[in-house]
């Protein structure tokens, strides 16, 4: 391995400790709480942070290249499908950070090429460093966070938006290219949660996608586009 991507992985490496640090310090302090007082502690708090924490480990494996591994076999898979796990997953923590989960299909979809568990994981990837990086509105409402598959002239496009989140593909492309460079390479997402997209990123380009900042609907967010299975489908 080159120096260069060992720096960048072990860059990866790092923000990955740093973010699954914050859910175990809050479990840790829940379970003094509970220890010293008769204060209760709220189940679902604790269980959305350890999936949060389990899954980023998850993800951070799967991101890794197998050196066993030529290439990564890709199959037929539902974006639509894909996207509805993904929401799914995220729900312990958007109801921690008082989030709102939509989901947003327009059309029907034909099946993408990909693989499921390396797509799934990187928009739920997505979805928690967005999740992570809301302000909470001052009205008191919920913050809004979308995953959305739509159709564009290059193929199936997913991807996760958010109308308190603004990207440019500029800060995106630098952010990318310091990886393991500079101290804040996102700075629009915090040291920790910036290690959510750089994980999808990771993702995405073991399965010959490219994660690029995009509009949908007056939204920005982070999405990729995926071409359509050519399959024949036996009938």
């Amino acid at each position: 391995m080159d120096d260069n991507k060992q720096g960048v992985n072990d860059y990866l490496l790092r923000t990955v400790v740093e973010q699954i640090k914050l859910p175990l310090i809050h479990i840790a302090r829940q379970a003094e709480i509970a220890k010293d007082s008769s204060a209760g502690v709220d189940p679902e708090s604790l269980s959305a942070l350890s999936e949060m924490a389990i899954k980023l480990i998850d993800s951070y494996f799967l991101s890794l290249p197998d050196p066993n591994q030529v290439k990564l076999a890709l199959e037929p898979v539902s974006l639509s499908s894909v996207l509805q796990t993904a929401a799914y997953n995220l729900e312990g923590m958007a109801k921690l950070y008082n989030c709102e989960i939509q989901l947003r299909l327009s059309g029907k979809f034909s099946p993408v090429m990909s693989h499921r568990t390396r797509l799934e994981a990187a928009f739920t990837m997505l979805g928690f460093a967005f999740i992570e990086s809301q302000n909470q509105p001052e009205n008191g409402k919920k913050s809004q966070v979308y995953l959305t598959g739509y159709k564009t002239a290059q193929g199936l496009a997913g991807g996760v938006f958010s109308p308190q989140l603004e990207m440019t593909n500029e800060s995106l492309k630098r952010g990318l290219e310091g990886l393991g460079k500079q101290h804040q390479a996102l700075p629009e997402l915090s040291q920790t949660t910036s290690a959510g997209v750089f994980i999808a990123d990771a993702l995405l380009d073991n399965l010959a996608a490219k994660l690029r900042v995009a509009h949908y609907r007056k939204l920005s967010g982070l999405a990729t586009t995926l071409l359509p299975s050519r399959q024949l489908q036996l009938i």
